[in-house]
């Protein structure tokens, strides 16, 4: 069994609201991965998020205050983990077919996106190389909330 078998997402502030569950009372989403954006230019980050209700972009502190709150009210198998994937290493290695966007009938759960599958050269689709979170498998680091607060948060 791999940590993404076990792993979901508490989120708020989430625009995806058919998924929502109640968990310790409190309204949440929960998903096994989604995707956002960092950008650190300077010592602020800023979080780029197609999917929440948050400004777009929203300054990092702002974004996992309001989205990711904290684990310690959450059971453990609901704590959050990150794969940080460097833009350059994302664009080298990303391929997706699109096909988890696919009902088990073959057509679209939603429209797909206007623009084409990012694909690559060496694979067609290893999308479940960059959701997993076992440490030791795909691209890039995979750390906890505090870990990812440490990495990308500073005071100004």
């Amino acid at each position: 069994m791999t940590l993404r078998s076990v792993f979901m997402s508490a989120l708020v502030k989430h625009k995806n609201t058919h998924f929502l569950l109640a968990i310790y009372l409190f309204l949440y989403i929960v998903i096994d991965y989604h995707c956002f954006l960092l950008y650190k230019p300077d010592e602020r980050c800023v979080v780029y998020d197609l999917d929440s209700e948050l400004p777009f972009p929203t300054y990092f502190h702002k974004y996992v205050t309001e989205t990711f709150r904290t684990d310690q009210i959450l059971k453990p198998m609901y704590f959050r983990y990150f794969r940080v994937v460097p833009a350059s290493l994302y664009f080298q290695k990303f391929s997706s077919d699109r096909r988890h966007m696919r009902k088990e009938d073959g057509t679209w759960a939603k429209p797909p996106p206007s623009y084409p599958p990012i694909c690559n050269p060496g694979s067609v689709n290893n999308l479940d190389e960059f959701i997993d979170m076992d440490p030791k498998k795909g691209f890039g680091e995979v750390m906890n909330l505090i870990e990812l607060v440490k990495q990308f948060y500073h005071q100004g």
